[in-house]
């Protein structure tokens, strides 16, 4: 499952989220690198959790998302092209 976070457009997160029995776990988050004056820079920070619930990840930067997250439903306020 995927989806958009809570934030202003251009400055929230996509994730990739499964279920855990009753809960949600996020495997995958997906986040705009901003400079200092908040403004995007074009380049994402990419999270792909080892164990969500500990805080262990594996974190790379990338230029482009990648194309499964642009069907996603509000992928244009995460662009904060809205």
């Amino acid at each position: 499952m995927r989806g958009i976070g809570y934030g202003q457009p251009g400055e929230t997160e996509i994730a990739t989220c499964v279920w855990n029995k009753f809960s949600l776990d996020t495997v995958e988050m997906i986040v705009p690198v901003l400079d200092n004056e908040m403004n995007p820079t074009g380049h994402y920070s990419r999270y792909r959790y080892i164990n969500y619930r500990k805080g262990l990840y594996h974190e790379q930067y990338i230029r482009r998302i990648p194309a499964e997250y642009k069907t996603v439903k509000g992928f244009d306020y995460f662009l904060g092209k809205i």
